[in-house]
Parts: C-alpha cells; structure tokens; sequence
C-alpha cells in the first residue's frame, strides 16, 4: 500500500472509493480527525487490529462511514468500546461522488 501523507490538523478525510484493502496506517497521525470515510471501498476488510492500531489512536474522531455490513460484528463492537463518541454508519447517498 502506498504511504498516505497525512495532516495532524486534517478535520475531515473522505477516502470514499478508493479501492482500500486495508485501512492506510498513516491515518493514525491524523489526530485532529473529526469525520472519515471509508465506504464504498469494496475491498476494505476492517479488522480489529485496524480499530486498536489505527482508529483507536484518532481522539476527535466522532463520524466514521463504512459499509457497515462489510465490517464483522465484533470489529464494530471493538470500535464501539475503544470509542464511544464514535458514530459508525454508512455515508449517506448525498456525500457520495
């Protein structure tokens, strides 16, 4: 995966169909995060390793848009656990491009 430059004062990242395997570990010095996108990335498989080594390291991030059903249960309630401020749902159809 090619390294992601990432802004420590970036507010909002939509990385919304890019084609995403794995989520970039870059992201996790983007500390300022408040909203991210991740959906529509079909290939995104979202592990609990990504919620502790990535998600979990962003303290102002309280909107995360997946597709949610692509994402296993106990990912969702990891997140939910590290991040209780986190809203996780799917991206609206009027944000996508």
């Amino acid at each position: 995966m090619p390294t992601l430059p990432v802004y420590p004062d970036l507010a909002s990242l939509h990385l919304t169909c890019n084609h995403l395997g794995r989520v970039p570990p870059t992201l996790a010095a983007a500390t300022s995060l408040t909203e991210l996108s991740l959906a529509c990335n079909t290939t995104l498989a979202l592990t609990a390793a990504d919620a502790d080594g990535v998600l979990s390291h962003l303290p102002e991030l309280r909107r995360l848009y997946l597709d949610v059903h692509r994402v296993p249960p106990q990912v969702l309630s990891q997140l939910s656990e590290r991040a209780p401020q986190l809203q996780v749902s799917r991206l609206p159809p009027s944000l996508l491009w």
